[in-house]
């Protein structure tokens, strides 16, 4: 066999191993999840249909599928979920990520939600969790430089 067959062949059944694996186990996830769905309702609707009805089982995990991503849209995209709070060294909001400013920063912590806090004593972090409590902060995190 000729070197280029060899590598052709090669190329297909790693580019067919990396498509055909993945496919066949989400489809495999989903019947196992279907299948649990069915299981764990199917009672319940037995006795309040009067009877089994086939697809029912499906069509609950489907409405549970779009309601958890409701959830998600409006927690994460839509930041209808409760405010975060960052307190940190000073200047460490500009280089959380190294030298470029932090993605979190004006997506997930507003600016106005940053409390600067050095040092780090029990005084100042009282007080800049209050201020923090008082611009509708209700969750807050810390997070510093090395060594502070």
């Amino acid at each position: 066999m000729s070197g280029s067959l060899r590598n052709w062949i090669k190329v297909r059944f790693i580019t067919g191993f990396f498509v055909t694996v993945p496919a066949v186990a989400t489809a495999w996830l989903l019947y196992v999840f279907w299948d649990a769905i069915d299981t764990f309702f199917s009672p319940g609707y037995q006795r309040m249909f009067g009877r089994r009805i086939p697809g029912l089982g499906f069509l609950t995990a489907v409405v549970l599928v779009l309601v958890m991503g409701t959830i998600a849209t409006n927690v994460v995209a839509e930041r209808k979920g409760p405010r975060v709070g960052l307190l940190l060294s000073p200047g460490a909001a500009k280089t959380l990520y190294g030298s470029d400013p932090s993605p979190a920063i004006g997506f997930l912590v507003q600016p106005d939600h940053l409390a600067e806090v050095d040092p780090l004593t029990e005084d100042e972090v009282l007080s800049a969790v209050r201020g923090l409590l008082e611009r509708g902060v209700r969750l807050a995190l810390e997070s510093g430089r090395p060594g502070n």
